[in-house]
């Protein structure tokens, strides 16, 4: 909305970019801000790269790989990534250790002192 309305203080006033959003109070980073799309598909090669050689790594291994081969790239966008990938990892669970000894229940002695 305060966007078109600078552009039409500088299309048909002639007004300069400045004194167009003071007038429409808006910041001129604001106006002049443009957004970049963010190309993830690099990353995503990369990351499957990696994978190809350990299937076991998890994020933070993959993050760290990544800033190895100098890919300068947020911790939460790798995490990101990784999941919306579906390469989550499956949370193991931890062995019972079973006794290698048959158990023989203890006897009760059946006076005080005996052994």
């Amino acid at each position: 909305m305060k966007r078109e309305a600078v552009n039409h203080l500088i299309n048909s006033f002639g007004l300069s970019v400045r004194h167009s959003c003071d007038i429409a109070c808006m910041a001129r980073s604001t106006y002049l801000y443009e957004s970049k799309t963010d190309d993830d598909h690099r990353i995503i090669n990369e990351i499957d790269k990696i994978l190809l050689k350990n299937l076991m790594y998890g994020y933070c291994m993959i993050h760290l790989k990544l800033r190895q081969k100098g890919i300068l790239i947020n911790h939460k966008r790798t995490e990101r990534i990784y999941i919306e990938q579906g390469l989550q990892l499956d949370v193991w669970k931890r062995r019972r250790k079973i006794a290698s000894l048959e158990r023989i229940p203890v006897e009760v002695p059946e006076e005080p002192g005996v052994i």
